[in-house]
């Protein structure tokens, strides 16, 4: 069902480099725990010694050379926290930029080689335009998948990722029943089920990347949820949305329905481009709009003047 809702606070993601800092800090605490062991044993054995060996000799020894004695061994333990805390910064320093360049390249390895396989099963299934009946076109594209795609690919969350990235990319570039077909694959692998989580995040860019999604295959169970998404308190996803419906709603100015304020001059601007894409016959008479959107009364009038439509004259009463 479409949702209903006003847009909450948005959330900002942690970094992908997280696992890579986290895995660093943790060694780098094990590595200085032990160090730090092993120092702190060799200086307490060497403080009962020294203090042995100035009550041994106290009789012979002066109270500056146990002061002096002292001190140094403060020193000591001062510069070795410092080697210490070097020591800790330098290997998680280290240790990140290990971990990081290996697990970016295995990840950018892998990401590369998922695309081009995906690349390759949206380039035949656009391509094929055998068996155009519904149920046999849906179990060809079945069997086509066995080669391209596996559980993993369907399942996992980085693979989906990458998956709908490509057929959003491919998608974008063809026209006509080439197009058609991957908006069947669309929903054929379910992404349309991941839309609703999308929505109901705090993060503003999901919301972005659902509309976008809504608009470019037509999901039309979703178009409620975007109309409501006009209103929305993010500038980016407002205006996401006002883009969206000026494509999907059977006319531009349908739009004025969904805005209750003032337009502002971006929003005129879309509106006005979509407009201007309508053949001379689609345009309405934008006089005689006034009474159905009369909050916009002077942007219609605008856009009459723009595409030279004339006022009607006003009716004349004689009196006898």
């Amino acid at each position: 069902m479409p949702l209903n809702f006003t847009s909450r606070v948005d959330k900002n993601l942690l970094g992908r480099h997280i696992t890579d800092w986290t895995i660093s800090m943790v060694i780098s605490i094990l590595l200085l725990m032990l160090l730090e062991y092993q120092i702190g044993h060799d200086v307490i054995v060497e403080n009962i010694q020294s203090k042995s060996e100035v009550i041994s000799l106290s009789i012979l020894t002066s109270d500056n050379y146990v002061q002096n004695l002292e001190e140094v061994n403060l020193s000591r333990v001062q510069l070795i926290s410092i080697i210490g805390f070097l020591s800790f910064v330098v290997s998680i320093i280290a240790l990140y930029t290990i971990s990081h360049v290996y697990v970016t390249k295995n990840l950018t390895k892998k990401s590369l080689t998922q695309s081009e396989r995906y690349q390759e099963y949206f380039g035949t299934v656009a391509s094929d335009s055998i068996n155009k009946t519904s149920t046999n076109n849906f179990n060809r594209k079945q069997s086509q998948a066995k080669p391209y795609l596996s559980i993993n690919d369907l399942n996992d969350v980085n693979n989906r990722k990458i998956l709908l990235k490509e057929l959003t990319s491919i998608h974008a570039m063809l026209t006509g029943d080439e197009k058609n077909s991957l908006r069947e694959i669309y929903f054929a692998l379910g992404f349309i089920d991941e839309l609703e989580a999308k929505f109901l995040s705090f993060d503003w860019v999901k919301k972005v990347e659902a509309i976008s999604e809504v608009k470019q295959f037509r999901v039309e169970d979703y178009y409620p949820t975007v109309r409501n998404l006009v209103l929305d308190s993010n500038k980016q996803v407002k205006q996401t949305a006002i883009l969206a419906l000026l494509e999907t709603e059977k006319s531009p100015l349908d739009i004025l329905d969904h805005i209750d304020k003032s337009l502002s001059r971006w929003e005129k601007h879309h509106i006005l481009r979509a407009m201007e894409k309508l053949g001379t016959s689609d345009l309405p008479i934008f006089e005689d709009l006034h009474t159905r959107w009369p909050r916009h009364k002077s942007f219609l009038t605008e856009l009459g003047n723009h595409f030279m439509q004339e006022t009607k004259p006003k009716t004349k009463l004689y009196v006898a």
